[in-house]
């Protein structure tokens, strides 16, 4: 049994959804730029406190690197 067997009556179905084109072919890349925006976003922010914000609490110093 192949993958395409096994999955094309998954995808009829969600052809009888009547989804607008414009929402099928961009749907996708626009939320994954929303997530890339995010989760970067997310990781340049704690790069930012790794290296701007001095602390002498080792414990919050180690959490900070360990972020980056």
């Amino acid at each position: 049994m192949s993958i395409r067997s096994s999955i094309e009556p998954i995808a009829n179905w969600f052809n009888t959804l009547g989804t607008p084109e414009p929402i099928v072919h961009w749907g996708h890349p626009l939320m994954m730029g929303i997530v890339v925006f995010a989760m970067g976003s997310a990781v340049a922010l704690a790069g930012w406190r790794g290296r701007t914000l001095p602390t002498t609490n080792t414990e919050v110093a180690m959490k900070n690197k360990a972020l980056d």
